[in-house]
């Protein structure tokens, strides 16, 4: 076998319908094979659809494990907090405390470096909060998600 097999990271986009919406997509060339420590940048771009406003929204994206986030900068709204945080050992970018006006749209440039270590684990999270919507255990309560492979 060839001892290169781990030296690029293939990204997977799985788009998943909702409101309000989510549209994440890998800024540069999408055939690109990212090499270990190489800057991979994301765009996530984010819209109300619906006709009323998103109370305290919260973003929250979740890094996968063989990626190292180096910045990210918001346009379109002014957040009240932002945060760089780790559950369980997985890092989570999160922008809290605005409210999303109907049919307002805004985006989210992000940049991370592709680790060496768990290489096969890509999987990219990105989900939008909102309303003070609970799950039953207590937890925020997504509206939608997107799930990058």
């Amino acid at each position: 076998t060839d001892e290169d097999d781990h030296d690029y990271v293939p990204i997977y986009f799985e788009e998943q319908p909702g409101e309000p919406t989510i549209d994440k997509n890998l800024l540069g060339d999408k055939n690109h094979k990212y090499k270990v420590g190489e800057l991979v940048g994301f765009k996530m771009v984010f819209k109300n659809t619906t006709n009323k406003a998103v109370k305290h929204a919260k973003i929250k994206d979740f890094l996968p494990l063989n990626l190292e986030y180096v910045s990210s900068e918001i346009h379109g709204v002014s957040p009240i907090l932002s945060g760089l945080y780790k559950v369980s050992g997985q890092t989570v970018l999160e922008y809290s405390g605005f409210d999303l006006a109907p049919n307002q749209e805004w985006y989210i440039i992000m940049t991370g470096k592709v680790l060496d270590s768990n290489l096969d684990n890509r999987v990219n999270n990105v989900c939008i909060y909102g309303n003070d919507q609970k799950n039953n255990d207590g937890s925020d309560k997504s509206y939608v998600c997107d799930n990058d492979k």
